[in-house]
């Protein structure tokens, strides 16, 4: 049996790669006709909506850019569905030939242990029916970006690219976890595998997840990183990770379909564009940029790049109140608020981007590789300094905890920057927090290198949120620096390299002499952040005292009044420090994340929580 909903949106509003469907949800067990559409209407945005039933106990369904690929799948005799776009990215002869297989027969591969998932790249997510054993498996991309959750109860799996078509249904509970609430609270983000939803979960990262009529479920998942790399040993060659990032982006202007580049004033994307720039010099390069005003360092270094490089830069500028106006759809969009208002911005700009090109390619997983955050450096300093990794684990649980501290270096943080403690949730053990990384416990020798792996092949789901954002606005998301083959390649040279001169990034610099004019190769990074001024401030809590009222807050029971109430300005005219705003924000956007996902489950463009005109 088969289902089209024809008053989904027309054709050629939603776009997406080779064929695959833009979002992808399902039943395993009872689903009844209304179950699935509730589950459709909930991913409408994502375009036309199409189901199949397998057999008595599973329905797949998806939505689909155009007629063409719903069609397609449609007529399909195989027991598949999947987003985005896996590919083949190993040196192994074997695997090089598979390259030339279908989508579907690559995933059927995988299942059957023929080829390592470490060697996959591109981001995707798919479902899978075994007849043989009566059982679905699901499969996702090494680092989450495409996203995909499952709810499970006593009779039946329901899984959805997007957790609002799980809250469709009646069955699944809309409770959230505490843990990552608090999390939030601590952090600004949460850990691996969890999401704000306590009977939801993401789809395991980089493994294959297994599901049977009878309610069971079990994982399987190999590192990213073959044993034999554990060693840390060198083992590559700078025209090697030139080749392999080459080959990463060459692939990107060739599938005939619109694309652009977000574009920061960093070496990071500035290399894409010089890779893509290089490999073909006459392609029609887009690149976008978010920033504050003519002044934002991130606009001004953006546009000195693409004026280098040749492409045609577009800039979109936001205010504090374009960031507070559209937080609400901001939060619809990517569900968990995790990230502060960088992602409102990245909204935005995805807003813009989508009436001008078809997908978007992200210089995401460089920090992450080539060791490029400010934490990355310090514990590289600190590996073999005991007495600068007892400051730095001051630091880091300053950061971690707020309030007073007795490092003198850290009294100057507090001065400066002024973190108060997060608000504590209800019915929750805050202490039981995981802390940052090596600022309490003293386990054995810190090793940033370790540390690096350990990250990339336990990737949170931060990436999965830029796809639903970029996804809402019907743009496919392409992560080049994620390459299996590019990482594995870069953690073969010693950790070392990346702070040659005192610089960071050094090695990915070293690699970008190939793609990029010598003037481009010092740029810094910089983290882009809305300047909290007295503008910023009073919508922040103009927002408040809509959003949080004490009696609200009593009634949603996750936060303590007057805990809530500790963070607000004592003084109107001051404005609040970033530590400060910062605290307050991630309280915001949680009771905004509550309004949509606890008392509305999810459904679409709800009313009840659309930010009022306060000017």
């Amino acid at each position: 049996m088969m289902g089209y909903d024809p008053n989904s949106p027309p054709q050629g509003l939603f776009r997406t790669a080779h064929g695959a469907a833009t979002s992808i949800f399902g039943i395993l067990g009872h689903a009844s006709d209304q179950d699935i559409a509730a589950m459709g209407e909930h991913l409408q945005h994502r375009g036309r909506m199409a189901y199949r039933r397998i057999n008595s106990s599973l329905v797949l369904g998806g939505t689909f850019s155009d007629s063409r690929h719903l069609n397609d799948w449609i007529s399909a005799t195989d027991s598949i569905i999947y987003s985005g776009r896996p590919y083949v990215s190993c040196h192994d002869q074997d695997a090089i030939e598979l390259k030339d297989l279908s989508i579907p027969s690559i995933l059927m591969y995988t299942l059957d242990n023929s080829f390592p998932l470490r060697n996959l790249g591109g981001s995707y997510a798919a479902v899978l029916w075994n007849s043989s054993d009566r059982s679905l498996a699901i499969i996702r991309d090494r680092f989450g970006i495409e996203p995909l959750f499952i709810a499970s109860g006593q009779h039946r799996h329901a899984f959805a690219s997007e957790y609002k078509a799980l809250l469709a249904l009646p069955d699944v509970p809309a409770q959230p976890n505490r843990t990552a609430v608090a999390e939030l609270q601590q952090c600004g983000f949460i850990s691996p595998r969890s999401c704000f939803l306590q009977d939801i979960k993401p789809a395991l990262c980089g493994g294959i997840t297994f599901l049977d009529i009878h309610g069971n479920s079990s994982e399987k998942r190999d590192s990213l990183f073959a044993p034999s790399s554990e060693d840390n040993s060198f083992g590559g060659t700078l025209s090697e990770l030139k080749q392999f990032f080459g080959r990463a982006v060459e692939q990107i202007p060739k599938n005939g379909r619109s694309f652009g580049i977000a574009l920061s004033g960093g070496i990071d994307s500035a290399t894409l564009v010089g890779a893509i720039r290089s490999s073909h010099p006459t392609a029609h390069l887009h690149t976008f940029t978010v920033g504050y005003g003519a002044d934002d360092p991130e606009i001004l270094g953006a546009a000195d790049t693409a004026t280098c490089l040749g492409a045609y830069h577009h800039k979109v500028y936001v205010s504090p109140t374009a960031v507070f106006d559209r937080l609400p759809m901001a939060i619809y969009h990517m569900e968990d608020p995790i990230g502060n208002d960088e992602y409102v911005c990245l909204d935005l700009m995805a807003k813009y981007a989508g009436t001008v090109v078809d997908r978007i390619i992200l210089g995401n997983g460089a920090d992450a590789i080539f060791a490029g955050m400010p934490l990355h450096r310090q514990i590289y300093e600190a590996q073999n300094n005991p007495a600068l990794l007892e400051v730095y684990r001051a630091q880091w649980a300053y950061a971690f905890e707020g309030g007073g501290c007795k490092n003198p270096i850290d009294e100057q943080n507090q001065r400066a920057g002024r973190i108060p403690p997060p608000v504590r949730v209800l019915q929750f053990d805050n202490s039981a927090l995981r802390p940052p990384p090596f600022s309490r416990q003293r386990p054995r020798p810190i090793n940033l290198a370790t540390h690096l792996r350990a990250v990339l092949d336990d990737y949170d789901g931060r990436m999965a949120g830029q796809r639903l954002i970029f996804g809402a606005y019907g743009l496919s998301v392409e992560m080049p620096y994620f390459d299996p083959l590019l990482v594995q390649t870069a953690f073969q040279f010693p950790v070392e390299l990346n702070f040659e001169d005192g610089r960071s990034k050094s090695l990915l610099r070293e690699c970008a002499r190939h793609f990029l004019p010598s003037t481009l190769l010092d740029k810094k990074k910089n983290i882009q952040a809305m300047p909290v001024n007295l503008e910023f401030s009073d919508r922040l809590d103009a927002l408040c005292d809509f959003y949080l009222k004490p009696n609200d807050v009593a009634r949603r029971d996750l936060f303590s009044p007057s805990d809530v109430k500790r963070l607000r300005r004592k003084r109107r005219r001051v404005p609040y420090s970033r530590g400060e705003a910062m605290r307050l924000w991630q309280v915001l956007v949680t009771e905004i994340w509550a309004r949509l996902f606890l008392d509305g489950r999810g459904r679409p463009r709800s009313s009840s929580v659309l930010t009022p005109s306060v000017r």
